[in-house]
């Protein structure tokens, strides 16, 4: 059997390739601290409140630099497995702070309550339920992908940068626009021949080394993703039936993203992405607003 000095260095060298990610490796760890402040209230003139506020922090050793959505890989190939030390990031589920509110308000007209109690306008508008759910989030931290890792070796590399501090590019207008803005700072097209090249370089971001680990962590704990801001609202109303047995229509009213809000997918982090396209947003993560009216009989 010829076999080759790279392989006689491995761990098991009589094996050709020992895989533990492919099924789950758990020799990895993840570590979460929150502050969580809850405030739940019922109110006398008809007001329920249930809010929270999270202020956290979540490091991980498991998650693959490749996935930059977000969420965890399926590949969690370790760049050491006998130092895991090096994989340890601010995880892709990290959000430092996350505060949420609901609550639900029955409206001061109808029967029993302080305003119009009795007429036609005391049944017609009183009786209403006004509800809301709504968050607000920080992004997501942001991991690069691209063309840094050992040539001819699929180890999870890590790209070479110079500074965790001023990747975002500045905006032309007042706000973020798509079409007009890149997230990350503008390439330097004289670094390219037409091709995508074996070392990359992308804007102010330094060449990467092929030869080595880079410098960088799996994600930028100073860049994040797009926050989340979303407001839904329903209102509603029962209606009883007359009857010996209860019979009573609900009303609703519901509007999903009421303020229409925009948030924008995972910028493109590829190094070795078409100039022009790095730190490109394509797309949006979160649904336009939805109105629906829904009526449910209950007998």
């Amino acid at each position: 059997m010829t076999s080759t000095l790279n392989q006689a260095l491995r761990p098991f060298p009589q094996y050709t390739a020992v895989n533990s990610a492919i099924s789950g490796d758990h020799s990895g760890h993840s570590s979460y601290h929150s502050l969580v402040v809850k405030v739940t209230r019922r109110f006398s003139k008809g007001l329920v409140l249930d809010s929270s506020y999270v202020f956290s922090k979540m490091l991980d050793d498991t998650e693959n630099s490749s996935n930059n959505t977000g969420g965890s890989s399926s590949n969690q190939a370790a760049l050491d497995a006998y130092n895991r030390r090096l994989d340890k990031h601010v995880s892709l589920s990290d959000r430092t702070h996350d505060a949420k509110l609901n609550w639900v308000y029955e409206l001061p007209i109808g029967p029993g309550k302080p305003f119009l109690q009795r007429g036609f306008l005391s049944r017609a508008i009183g009786g209403w339920r006004i509800g809301t759910t709504q968050r607000y989030a920080s992004g997501a931290p942001i991991a690069l992908s691209g063309a840094f890792g050992f040539p001819g070796n699929t180890i999870n590399n890590r790209p070479t940068i110079a500074t965790y501090d001023g990747w975002r590019a500045d905006t032309k207008g007042g706000g973020f626009d798509p079409g007009a803005d890149l997230y990350f700072k503008t390439p330097t097209l004289a670094n390219w021949n037409g091709d995508v090249p074996t070392i990359t370089q992308q804007g102010w971001f330094p060449l990467q080394v092929r030869d080595r680990v880079g410098n960088m962590t799996v994600t930028n704990p100073k860049v994040r993703n797009f926050p989340i801001r979303e407001e839904n609202v329903a209102l509603a109303k029962t209606f009883a039936l007359s009857g010996e047995s209860r019979r009573e229509i609900d009303v609703r009213l519901e509007a999903f993203n009421l303020m229409n809000r925009t948030r924008f997918s995972t910028p493109n982090t590829n190094l070795g992405a078409t100039p022009g396209t790095f730190g490109l947003v394509t797309g949006q993560a979160n649904a336009p607003r939805a109105l629906q009216l829904a009526l449910k009989f209950v007998f």
